[in-house]
């Protein structure tokens, strides 16, 4: 009997050790994947400088987090719960950044500065 509950006990533990690296790993391929996002964002011209650089801060903070987590040697499910949800809200982020109507260099408008029709107009967005 004794064996049976030790071979259980084992088993759970090995499971639990298995899927810390995991969570690891997703978190760590989110990160990698975000900031492709935000890269293609600028290189396509949905994403502004100053877009760019809040999303990379964002970014950083995460990993800041990330390398706290870690520091022990693993991630707690707290600690993860936590990244993924601010990895959730940073991946939202970067996707209503690229679909707004900001565009690198020039801004289309229906009216120019004098209210005449059809004018393209350098604004804030300009690089």
């Amino acid at each position: 009997m004794k064996t049976i509950a030790m071979l259980a006990a084992t088993a759970a533990l090995a499971t639990v050790a298995l899927a810390m690296p995991a969570s690891a790993d997703i978190v760590h391929k989110r990160l990698q994947n975000q900031d492709h996002r935000i890269d293609m964002g600028v290189r396509n011209g949905d994403l502004t400088r100053g877009e760019a650089m809040l999303l990379r801060a964002q970014q950083m903070r995460i990993r800041a987090l990330v390398w706290t987590a870690e520091r022990d040697g693993k991630i707690t499910a707290r600690e993860r719960n936590r990244i993924l949800a601010m990895q959730d809200r940073a991946s939202k982020r970067i996707r209503n950044e690229r679909h707004d109507d900001d565009v690198r260099g020039y801004r289309h408008s229906r009216n120019d500065d004098r209210g005449n029709a059809g004018g393209l107009r350098r604004g804030v967005y300009w690089r």
